[in-house]
């Protein structure tokens, strides 16, 4: 869409397809060349932002796919990884928690993923790296833990990717990494034990992470929902998916909610 409002622009303006490499002196001149008026010029200007970051996400799906062996997992089994104990600095960065469960006891897990600093561990590599890939891993293992030790024998998993920036989106290798777990979560959860799966506030930067994560979901892809930045559009949708009374308040819950658990 984003690349089409360009062409759109760039035909009415009649401007040089070079225009976003130009300084804002050459593009009033180039505006001013072509009859174009200010109002037009700064919604080019508006697009600008976004039309680098599209371009930058399609370089690096490409770089990602052409490196495929840049970022290696860990070979540990599962009982191996629920017996990983990672160092106190990797579970405060990457927390989640139990926030309830729903009127047939099924457990309701959130991870604040846009807040994570992937890119960090990503950089550091070696152990650091290692502890940060196990410790998601270990998490995912603890949501299907959670299904089994359940009436219900299935779980809910709501990731809220608010705060994902381009540092993180930008770095091929956190990319790659935040790629991989969704085919870990396939592996793990392909039996039925994820009931639901949702992504709020996702944007522009996550959904071209969508993109090629969603195909390694295989038919869990038929259990996932996916809602954008606008809270007042997806709370309501959520709270019709989810009881209120086991949400935190800035996911539509309660004041006085407390989780059941927290991990971090």
């Amino acid at each position: 869409m984003i690349e089409s409002e360009f062409d759109s622009f760039k035909q009415q303006t009649r401007c040089p397809a070079r225009y976003f490499l130009l300084n804002f002196d050459e593009k009033l001149s180039c505006a001013f060349h072509t009859q174009v008026g200010l109002t037009e010029l700064h919604l080019l200007e508006k697009i600008r932002p976004v039309f680098y970051i599209v371009m930058t996400l399609k370089i690096n799906i490409v770089y990602i796919f052409l490196s495929a062996t840049l970022v290696a997992s860990h070979n540990l089994t599962d009982s191996e990884v629920m017996a990983f104990d990672p160092p106190e600095e990797i579970k405060v960065a990457f927390p989640y928690y139990l926030s309830g469960y729903t009127e047939d006891q099924v457990p309701i897990w959130i991870f604040e993923a846009g807040k994570w600093d992937m890119r960090k561990y990503a950089e550091l590599g070696g152990e650091q790296y290692d502890a940060m890939d196990i410790h998601v891993h270990k998490m995912f293992l603890t949501f299907k833990e959670s299904a089994l030790n359940s009436s219900a024998q299935q779980y809910i998993a709501m990731a809220d990717m608010e705060g994902l920036n381009i540092r993180q989106a930008g770095h091929p290798k956190t990319v790659q990494f935040m790629v991989q777990q969704f085919a870990r979560l396939e592996r793990i959860a392909r039996d039925g034990w994820l009931k639901l799966g949702v992504f709020v506030n996702s944007n522009l930067l996550f959904d071209g992470v969508l993109k090629i994560g969603m195909p390694l979901l295989g038919s869990l892809q038929n259990v996932i929902e996916v809602y954008g930045s606008n809270k007042d559009a997806w709370i309501p949708k959520l709270l019709k998916l989810l009881p209120k009374d086991q949400l935190p308040e800035h996911y539509g819950g309660p004041v006085d909610h407390k989780i059941v658990k927290f991990f971090g």
